[in-house]
């Protein structure tokens, strides 16, 4: 039975949380802020003893090329899993599991505007990225010392970069993501153009507090831009930056996410960026940010955009003082969702009559879990040359009836399982109470009672809590542990379905402490081990009984 008095704790519990969390948030702040001053003054000094290149060219490389970065003012060099953060920090695609395409296009004042285009291929090895970005000025007319029009010129800059990221987990350094990108630049001025090759570095560093990451980017070192007898250097950048994703509030199905960038110039000068960005029911996202860089009127920027992890559209409107408004567009596309999963005629109709095994019960989450299962199967089972499905030849066939089959026994086999999670024992709750009374300990029967509820809920991850609480007070409770064990391996499912591969693992290993006999998860334990070392998904993994 839940209290005035517990949830009283609850609220203070979380209050606490939240408050160290934004105080180790506010001492990260100040850390990087003192190593940039100290960078900054540094950079001063070696900026006025400093002969050769002093003018900077290729600007268009400092463009936020995506409508959310943009919005966030620039700050986001310690995000991951964003392809739209290539241009500021080329280690934040590490993360992405799936392939993804980013556009972007962008309109800065009358006829100038530019396009960007970025893709993410993951591999066993790591994540290889590719941009491409186009810059128009329109056009200008030319004339001759009599100011007679004699021709047009149009004016462009483009680049083409290669990249990679990766996770440090084969070194051991699984909370450092690494990248880097070369770009061949050309700029175009009409009467004369130039050529140059720049390098970026970046890392990412996920922090033993959860939810915080630290980000850090060199950007643009290279070679300069030559114009016949003139020669500019690339606006090299040296970036710090603080992630913090950690306030969550359930009851609105809000995420607020925040950024902290420091950029240090070439020229040694020194700025910061701030950005926040809150997610509403999954769908809806807003963002706001400061620029910190001088030279602009209005330091204050605003966005907004709409879809899921899949497909995503972001607009951004930033003002220009007398040059008017600067507008970016941006879609994102991941091709990890069923949406992009083109099924076949056969696959249909067997994905059909499985389906029919779950009699109906479009309410259970692990009964939709295997309907996801299955249309990887399927696509697997005809992922091949033949023009037409239909068509396949009778080996195929045969194979696909054995996947068929191997779903409709995880099916049933998900379906049992359940049923021992939700079974209630009348006695355990009296049985649970007195015991823990006796000891001295809480009422453990209430929260037992608690958690059998999540359980005909469905909330495994609050009755797998309230279950473990349980079970370290007193490991005596066998039918605790059991269905603590049976709750896990529930939740080894689900995660098997979301392709969540490390999370099940932590789950496997929990449910193998208590019961190190469970065939099952010695099962799971096997396969999910294997998974963990590819990047492509195989159903091997999902057939597990």
């Amino acid at each position: 039975m839940i209290t005035c008095e517990n949830i009283q704790e609850i609220r203070q519990v979380n209050l606490f949380t939240s408050l160290t969390r934004i105080f180790h948030f506010l001492i990260y702040i100040s850390v990087v802020k003192f190593i940039f001053i100290f960078g900054a003054l540094c950079s001063g000094i070696g900026a006025q003893v400093r002969v050769g290149l002093a003018v900077e060219g290729a600007q268009f490389l400092k463009l936020k090329t995506s409508a959310r970065l943009e919005s966030l003012a620039g700050a986001g060099t310690a995000q991951g899993q964003e392809l739209s953060n290539l241009s500021i920090n080329p280690a934040t695609s590490s993360q992405l599991k799936s392939k993804e395409l980013f556009f972007s296009q962008g309109f800065l004042f009358e006829n100038v505007k530019f396009s960007f285009l970025s893709y993410c291929h993951p591999t066993k090895w790591g994540n290889a990225n590719m941009d491409t970005f186009f810059l128009k000025y329109g056009e200008f007319d030319s004339t001759n010392e009599d100011r007679e029009k004699i021709g047009t010129q149009s004016p462009k800059d483009f680049f083409i970069g290669f990249g990679w990221s990766a996770n440090g987990k084969k070194f051991h350094l699984e909370e450092l993501d690494l990248g880097f990108s070369l770009k061949t630049i050309h700029s175009d001025l009409g009467i004369k153009s130039a050529n140059a090759f720049s390098l970026s570095l970046g890392a990412i560093y996920k922090t033993a507090f959860e939810g915080l990451n630290l980000g850090f980017a060199m950007n643009h070192l290279g070679s300069s831009l030559k114009y016949d007898r003139e020669e500019l250097a690339l606006p090299r950048t040296l970036r710090f930056g603080l992630g913090f994703s950690g306030w969550e509030l359930s009851s609105f199905s809000a995420k607020l996410n925040s950024f902290v960038d420091e950029v240090l110039e070439r020229d040694g000068s020194a700025y910061s960026l701030l950005g926040i960005e809150l997610t509403l029911l999954k769908l809806l996202n807003f963002q706001m940010g400061y620029a910190g860089e001088e030279g602009f009127q209005n330091r204050f920027r605003y966005g907004f955009g709409i879809g899921a992890q899949d497909l995503q559209l972001n607009y951004a409107a930033s003002p220009l003082g007398g040059l008017g408004t600067k507008h970016l567009i941006s879609l994102k596309l991941r091709f990890s969702s069923k949406l992009w999963n083109l099924k076949t005629l056969l696959s249909r109709k067997i994905e059909k009559s499985v389906l029919q095994k779950a009699d109906g019960d479009e309410q259970n989450s692990y009964a939709l879990t295997q309907k996801r299962e299955l249309r990887d199967l399927s696509f697997h089972a005809f992922k091949s040359d033949t023009a037409d499905p239909t068509q396949a030849n009778f080996a195929l066939r045969n194979e696909f009836a054995t996947l068929q089959e191997r779903a409709v026994n995880k099916l049933e086999s998900t379906d049992s399982l359940l049923q021992e999670v939700k079974k209630p024992i009348k006695d355990d709750k009296t049985e649970i109470k007195s015991s823990s009374l006796s000891k001295g300990l809480p009422d453990l029967g209430a929260e037992y009672d608690r958690a059998l509820k999540f359980m005909s809920q469905r909330n495994l991850n609050e009755a797998i809590k309230l279950l473990r609480n349980i079970h370290v007070q007193n490991k005596t409770y066998e039918k605790v542990s059991k269905k603590l064990v049976a709750c896990l391996e529930a939740r080894v499912v689900h995660y098997y379905a979301n392709r969540q591969y490390e999370e099940a693992m932590k789950d496997i290993l929990e449910g193998l402490k208590i019961d190190p006999f469970n065939e099952r998860l010695k099962a799971f334990y096997g396969n999910t081990e294997e998974m963990l070392k590819t990047a492509e998904f195989s159903p091997k993994g999902i057939g597990t009984k």
